[in-house]
């Protein structure tokens, strides 16, 4: 199947400026003649919002709840050592410039200015940290204003709303009301802020802070580790100036198009969008087991669910292994798939959460009876014009001395036992277990794949890791972020990478979609690529694995999930009515051919089951639990 026609949007470039680009679109003249905005300014600021007959504002002075410098330097071993000051003084100077609408806090260790556009139908805001001290800025909190709404709005749930973080989203928050609703968000990309509206007052009345933090667990660009406070970051004698926009509008009007020049802007920030022409099915293959009904002494990795295999036995091994993938190819094609994704090339001989290794250079030491046959496995496959692929993970895999197991470390590199592989790129004050080179990993590890087996597709399991952060240096789990995806999509621009986690605690990585296909469930109710997202980022898809879930009851969305240019994926080692359920959808949406019509039902007694059913029994239970 040839690649869906692509969309293209409006691309406008990012302003240095703090007034944002005005929206091309028809639609914001007819919702800005709905709502207008009064912005009244005092002596001392800003006196007053109005909109919608509404008086919004409940106070306009800029607050500073605190500030902290950061200061480095060697320890006894060489590493550096931080310290922090967390300073929440009074400012010494408050002052309003009345013919540029800028308020500035003045304080010891630089100021905080807040430039107000007010336009139509919004409120932009240009905040500027200026840090004049010798340390560095590494976090704050700022309340910019306080909102007094009309109610609690609609959309919340139970009342309650949270910043929001920006680090591969846009920091929207939306409150919605009977005959009006206010949307705000950042409108600068990088650095990442969180951003959003949290209760202040005695809580009687709804009216809410306009809360700016930092604080945002990311690395710099360039950098191997993340910096205890995160992003953003202002170093001595510099300043950083962040845009954001508040935007009134009717109850009914299409917010998405009113923030048109914002998403712009995200796109030219994150963009541009990966290719990937062919969009049929992939299947997925995973023929090792350590299931107790599949795996014996003979055949300890339960390779193609044959207990009875002598893995030992090179000679018997390679004709099983052979004769498998001959089958796999068999099923691949009745699906028209493109290719496969071969989950296990390092058998799946350890227990949860280490099953799927990840790293292929591994299985000569970890399933060396696969790893013997492996390239003739593959190029069974190639020789067939399929696609090959493989699972692989972010993090070092070892094998742990103290515990007499192989082990997964939390994503750094250089630790006892684990080989320092890229010492040429760790700082000398950085120890090692900050120094994460996630992204040299995984190119190393796909640029294995490639040059031993030709493979394109990489199903990435469990896509991030453990990494120290806060002033304690706390491990916490979080996900690679775009900048990472980025960065190996353009040491390898052609493959195709699907992570299988899009959200944390953190934030919702929807610029992933720039440069990868994210891994969805019908299972676990994995549609297809939202429609929000594809308004956001033209051309973006997903691959839904369909394997498991109620496939009838959702074809309707399936099938405009594929009409829409995701990817469907499903077994691939075995041929249940599934894969025929896909191959008729794509023929429906692809190619035109109505399905056949159903049959009736028909009441039959209790049949005994063939031998074919029961060996498609075998091969599903071969299939992982979700």
């Amino acid at each position: 199947m040839g690649r869906p026609k692509t969309r293209h949007w409006l691309g406008i470039a990012p302003s240095r400026s703090w007034i944002l680009a005005p929206v091309l679109l028809a639609a914001y003249a007819i919702s800005a003649s709905e709502v207008k905005l009064a912005a009244e300014f005092g002596a001392d600021g800003l006196t007053g919002l109005s909109a919608a007959g509404h008086a919004w504002l409940g106070s306009g002075q800029l607050k500073l709840a605190h500030a902290v410098l950061e200061q480095a330097a060697p320890d006894e071993k060489g590493f550096l050592k931080y310290s922090f000051e967390k300073l929440a003084a009074e400012p010494v100077k408050r002052t309003f410039d009345a013919a540029n609408k800028t308020a500035r806090l003045e304080f010891a260790w630089g100021a905080v200015d807040v430039k107000y556009a007010p336009g139509p139908d919004r409120l932009d805001l240009a905040v500027t940290l200026h840090n004049t001290s010798d340390r560095t800025l590494a976090n704050f909190s700022l309340e910019l204003l306080q909102l007094k709404l009309p109610a609690v709005p609609a959309n919340w749930n139970k009342g309650k709303i949270n910043l929001s973080n920006s680090l591969d989203r846009l920091a929207f928050t939306w409150a919605n009301f009977e005959q009006v609703k206010l949307g705000l968000t950042n409108a600068t990309m990088d650095p990442p802020v969180r951003f959003g509206l949290r209760a202040a007052g005695d809580g009687k009345e709804p009216v809410y802070a306009l809360a700016l933090e930092g604080g945002v667990y990311v690395t710099e660009p360039g950098s191997y580790e993340i910096k205890p406070h995160g992003l953003p970051r202002v170093a001595a004698g510099q300043s950083l100036t962040l845009e954001f926009t508040l935007r009134w509008m009717a109850a009914d009007a299409d917010g998405y198009a009113l923030f048109e020049d914002v998403n712009a802007r995200f796109r030219t920030a994150y963009g541009p969008l990966h290719e990937w022409k062919d969009r049929r099915p992939i299947g997925m293959l995973m023929r090792s087991s350590n299931y107790q009904g599949h795996k014996s002494a003979t055949n300890p990795r339960g390779w193609f669910t044959k207990k009875e295999l002598d893995s030992s036995n090179a000679e018997a091994f390679k004709a099983a292994a052979l004769q498998d993938a001959k089958r796999c190819v068999e099923c691949l094609k009745a699906m028209d798939a493109q290719g496969m994704v071969f989950w296990d090339v390092e058998g799946s001989e350890n227990p949860h959460p280490i099953t799927y290794i990840g790293d292929p250079r591994l299985a000569e030491k970890l399933a060396p009876d696969f790893n013997a046959v492996a390239d003739e496995y593959f190029k069974t496959f190639i020789d067939a014009g399929l696609r090959t692929g493989i699972c692989i993970r972010p993090t070092q895999v070892y094998f742990n001395e103290e515990k007499k197991k192989w082990d997964h470390g939390t994503g750094s590199d250089g630790g006892p036992g684990r080989g320092d592989h890229y010492s040429n790129l760790r700082a000398k004050d950085l120890p090692w277990w900050r120094f994460f080179p996630i992204v040299e990993r995984m190119c190393d590890k796909i640029e294995y794949a490639k040059k031993r087996w030709g493979c394109t597709l990489f199903y990435i399991d469990t896509n991030g890791v453990f990494r120290p952060v806060g002033e304690d240096g706390k491990f916490e789990w979080m996900l690679l972020n775009a900048a990472m995806w980025k960065a190996i999509k353009a040491k390898h621009p052609d493959v195709l990478l699907v992570p299988e986690l899009l959200s944390e605690n953190f934030t919702h990585h929807v610029a992933n979609h720039f440069n990868t296909a994210p891994y969805m469930e019908l299972d676990l109710k994995g549609y297809g690529t939202p429609e929000w997202v594809r308004k956001l980022i033209p051309g973006s898809f997903s691959v839904v694995n369909v394997s498991d879930g109620d496939f009838a009851a959702n074809r309707e969305k399936l099938a405009e999930a594929v009409k829409n240019g995701d990817i469907l994926m499903g077994h691939g080692w075995w041929s249940p009515k599934r894969n025929a359920e896909v191959k008729a959808l794509y023929d429906e949406v692809v190619r035109g051919i109505a399905p056949p019509p159903a049959e009736p039902a028909k009441k039959t007694e209790p049949a005994k089951k063939s031998a074919a059913a029961k060996t498609d029994k075998a091969e599903k239970s071969a299939a992982p639990a979700k």
